[in-house]
């Protein structure tokens, strides 16, 4: 019998001198038996000398809730995260937060990021590479960036399992939400919107009726959909949200929508329209109704890569002669 690992982001916080790779492996380590957590952790850091990525054993990982982190070192390496990594050794959810790793997305050493003196300082020459929890596919690892003097969380791996961390299909009555693989531009308004997320849904084989998450003029975003029916689960098998209507009211959704119909883990930006589901679209956040392609105009746009439903669905605007992803969530 084999079982997966566990993996969590610590409660506690560390300065850049935390005694080199020892130190914060010890950090891990206390953090585990604090939480009655069985097994031998690592901390996920990278060195001059050494790759965050070697530093881990065989087999998946889940987070303390049990849900599936990622199964595998390969995976993770390259981008296939199932729910984020953003529980602590108790269980508790510390949504967004930073954290210490100075490693890219493939597990090794961030080369435009200090390593603290390999973990052993509170000073640096540049700013260490920080990972942001609640997100997935690269920015769970890179991104962000902080001084080695300032207080930052880690994440820990257990290494000492072998087993898989299984991920279920989505139910029979679950409702399927992806990202679209192509782009689209706007100037054909909302049917052109949909016809793409109707036709990639169409070429991975799933049933139903695909409308595009976008905020329409004058009116919002969760008003195009029914929360009477199913969750919306990704391809994969991760579940957005307990009820439907939580997809439109929470700030958070329980992983990013960055999947594909086909499966496929992407890092990109989406359209998206007003900077909340629930806010009613304007000529400035919706490129004139989704009528205009013109670089005078323009368009909300969210991050694929976060849960955080304001980072992954408003935020910032982009041209509307641009051409970025979309979300569908089936009817």
């Amino acid at each position: 019998f084999t079982r997966p690992n566990i993996a969590f982001v610590t409660s506690a916080t560390t300065t850049g001198a935390m005694g080199g790779l020892v130190g914060a492996d010890g950090i891990c380590q206390s953090a585990a038996a604090a939480a009655s957590l069985p097994g031998t952790y690592r901390a996920w850091l990278s060195t001059t000398t050494g790759k965050a990525s070697m530093r881990l054993g065989a087999g998946g990982w889940v987070r303390t809730d049990g849900l599936p982190f990622t199964n595998s070192v390969a995976e993770l390496t390259s981008g296939t995260i199932y729910y984020p990594l953003r529980l602590d050794e108790f269980g508790n959810d510390v949504f967004t937060t930073t954290v210490f790793t100075s490693t890219t997305t493939i597990g090794t050493r961030q080369l435009d990021a200090d390593t603290c003196g390999d973990w052993t300082s509170n000073a640096g020459q540049t700013p260490a590479g920080l990972g942001t929890t609640g997100t997935a596919t690269s920015a769970w690892t890179t991104g962000a960036y902080g001084s080695c003097g300032s207080s930052r969380r880690l994440y820990c791996f257990g290494v000492s399992e072998t087993g898989a961390a299984i991920i279920s299909p989505p139910p029979p009555a679950a409702r399927i939400a992806f990202v679209t693989s192509s782009t689209w531009t706007p100037g054909g308004g909302l049917p052109s919107a949909d016809a793409l997320c109707t036709s990639e849904a169409a070429s991975a084989g799933l049933p139903g009726t695909f409308l595009a998450l976008l905020t329409p003029l004058n009116t919002t975003a969760s008003s195009r959909f029914s929360t009477a029916g199913a969750p919306w689960f990704r391809v994969d098998g991760v579940q957005l949200t307990a009820t439907p209507a939580q997809a439109f009211a929470d700030a958070y959704w329980s992983a990013p929508l960055n999947v594909t119909a086909a499966g496929a883990y992407v890092h990109d930006v989406v359209w998206s329209g007003a900077p909340a589901l629930t806010m009613q679209g304007a000529p400035g956040n919706t490129c004139l109704g989704w009528n205009s392609a013109s670089p005078q105009s323009f368009g909300g746009i969210g991050a694929a890569t976060d849960s955080q439903v304001a980072n992954a669905f408003g935020g910032n605007s982009e041209l509307c002669a641009a051409a970025h992803r979309l979300y569908c969530l089936q009817q």
